[in-house]
């Protein structure tokens, strides 16, 4: 227990937070490039690789989930040429892709220079019964719970998430560091539909995510001040725009992204 209560000490939660997007790649390049929707357009920002350069930072990429060279996050070149470092876990056995990527992260944050990391987990993702180690499975095979998708996510949590973290915070580099951790997006736990990235009829569950912060100044108090609150921790200032659209809360969206094709932007609205 003593282990736990230290590591909670650290962590900040706040109000149900929700992503921009309710599929990975468009949430996550929308993370990246600070996407804001105003006036029912896209707004982007330089990314936050260009940021951390601009600011010396030595920046590096952890993926549990792609190969080396195939990128799924609509990453561009020039993404890429601001990493300077690049670690892909993609070909390991799921239950230990996201062990790799937290062993990679702490050896570059025991490093003296100044490091910005983007890692992205293998997580709680479906099927969530690949994610977590068989003799876990077993043991909490009687775990109370709805259905067994719902037992297998509850244990995937616990296996990606709480032991991910517990491993996290016992590190005193990790202490002295600045952490925003969340999902790119939630998980729609219902019989019918897609679990997320539901593009006809989306639910609310498919954009509600974690949201633990730890030596962050200025917590985002909605997903469209995420992308300002992670560059204020780089040493930068909202842009006006940036301060202007933040004022519309929380923006929930799924479909295209791309208005030059002619797609429109999909909002959705919980009373909808």
């Amino acid at each position: 227990m003593k282990d736990k209560a230290d590591i909670l000490t650290f962590l900040d939660t706040a109000k149900p937070f929700y992503t921009t997007h309710n599929c990975s790649a468009q949430s996550v390049w929308g993370l990246v490039n600070g996407l804001k929707i105003i006036d029912g357009g896209l707004q982007i920002s330089p990314s936050l690789w260009r940021r951390a350069k601009t600011a010396d930072f030595t920046t590096a990429y952890i993926s549990s989930q792609e190969l080396a060279g195939q990128h799924q996050y609509l990453q561009t070149t020039d993404d890429i040429a601001l990493m300077d470092e690049r670690y892909y876990f993609g070909a390991a056995s799921r239950p230990e892709r996201d062990r790799l990527a937290l062993r990679q992260a702490l050896a570059l944050l025991g490093r003296s220079e100044p490091m910005f990391i983007l890692l992205i987990k293998n997580g709680s993702h479906f099927p969530y019964d690949l994610q977590i180690r068989h003799e876990v499975l077993e043991r909490f095979a009687s775990l109370p719970a709805k259905s067994q998708r719902e037992r297998s996510y509850l244990l995937s949590i616990y296996e990606n998430t709480f032991r991910f973290l517990a491993e996290l915070f016992r590190h005193q580099q990790v202490r002295d560091s600045r952490i925003f951790y969340l999902s790119d997006h939630g998980q729609d736990l219902s019989k019918s539909g897609f679990s997320h990235c539901n593009s006809d009829a989306p639910k609310i569950a498919e954009w509600k995510v974690p949201m633990l912060l730890h030596n962050v100044r200025k917590p985002p108090l909605s997903n469209m001040e995420l992308y300002d609150a992670i560059v204020d921790a780089l040493g930068f200032r909202p842009t006006q725009a940036s301060s202007i659209s933040a004022e519309l809360g929380d923006v929930m969206i799924y479909g295209s992204l791309n208005n030059r094709l002619g797609a429109d932007i999909k909002q959705y609205r919980p009373s909808d």
